[in-house]
């Protein structure tokens, strides 16, 4: 899921959605899928996410600090909260 977010494959982003694969699922470094999509800025893999309910805020693993995604027409962007 995090390699096809990165790469801004929606279709494999959809296909793993189809076989029940967790969107929120986290990397060792406490990373979602959405997380990943957003800073590379990867629009159609953000869409398929969120239309798959990512969540839009979380909490990294390795800290308090959450994040909260911002998702333009053009432009997807990782904030901090």
């Amino acid at each position: 899921m995090h390699w096809a977010a990165g790469l801004n494959d929606h279709r494999m982003i959809g296909l793993l959605c189809r076989h029940h694969a967790d969107v929120n699922v986290l990397t060792v470094a406490g990373e979602t899928p959405l997380i990943i999509a957003s800073r590379e800025g990867n629009p159609m893999a953000v869409q398929v996410l969120l239309e798959r309910f990512a969540k839009r805020q979380v909490s990294i693993m390795f800290g308090v600090q959450g994040f909260h995604v911002r998702v333009c027409v053009h432009t997807c962007v990782v904030c901090s909260v």
